[in-house]
């Protein structure tokens, strides 16, 4: 599993890049949902979008907590 973990330090600023437009596309569109009238159809979509949701945000913040924890220890 360290192995794993390690691997997320080299992955390009383009693939992070990517990440955080998917998720700006994700929050429009979520915007977007909220002002839908029927509730049903509303709620289905915006869980759809919190699952797309979870599944970028582990590959923006581990980098970042590992940054902010190599940090403390210099």
């Amino acid at each position: 599993m360290g192995n794993l973990l390690a691997d997320y330090s080299t992955v390009p600023t383009q693939v992070f890049l990517s990440q955080l437009q998917e998720l700006e596309a994700l929050c429009l569109a979520r915007e977007l949902i909220m002002e839908w009238p029927q509730p049903g159809p509303r709620e289905v979509a915006l869980k759809a979008i919190t699952q797309e949701e979870k599944a970028i945000l582990p590959g923006l913040i581990f980098p970042l907590k590992r940054s902010l924890q190599e940090n403390e220890s210099s």
